[in-house]
């Protein structure tokens, strides 16, 4: 037969075999908070990385074909400029100088335009365009031109794109702005 003392040492086991599980239950919790942060963090980072890519490539493009005209047959840059009311090369002579020329990622640069804007005054000339990447990226874009031959390229970039996505808490914009004589 079980003496007290006996008994009385069984229920301090049965104690600090709680306060340990108890003690290990605390630490994982803490440990599982960390990782759902972490997760999150990474998560955002991967968003805000999408849509610097997308703004980096649509201004980069924007870039390449401002700056080499001419070529592929177009004489003067594909934006609007200054001075005067802009006529894309393309509607000038669709033959000449065709859209299927302007690439951007291996896509058709003018055709993944949505909506092109081209507007132009005796001070400044604003071409303004989206650009949809097969990764559900895009990027708007708006080009200004001035008289005084500087241009400012600003590439808005978004990880999510599509009018359903719009109200997406998760959708990132990342923007780059480039101004200089081009």
């Amino acid at each position: 037969m079980p003496t007290n003392n006996q008994k009385q040492q069984k229920g301090y086991i049965l104690l600090m075999a709680i306060l340990i599980a108890s003690i290990i239950l605390a630490i994982s919790f803490g440990i599982y908070a960390l990782t759902i942060k972490e997760v999150i963090l990474a998560s955002f980072v991967k968003d805000s990385s999408m849509a610097l890519g997308a703004a980096d490539r649509a201004l980069e493009c924007t870039l390449y074909w401002d700056r080499s005209a001419p070529q592929d047959g177009m004489p003067y840059t594909i934006f609007a400029t200054s001075g005067t009311a802009y006529t894309a090369p393309w509607d000038l002579d669709p033959v000449a100088y065709p859209k299927s020329n302007v690439l951007c990622d291996y896509t058709q640069f003018v055709n993944s335009w949505t909506p092109p804007v081209f507007t132009a005054s005796p001070d400044t000339g604003l071409t303004s365009f989206t650009l949809t990447y097969p990764d559900n990226t895009c990027a708007e874009v708006s080009v200004f031109k001035e008289s005084n031959a500087t241009t400012t390229i600003i590439s808005n970039g978004y990880n999510i794109c599509g009018a359903a996505n719009l109200t997406n808490p998760r959708r990132t914009q990342r923007t780059i702005q480039v101004q200089g004589n081009f």
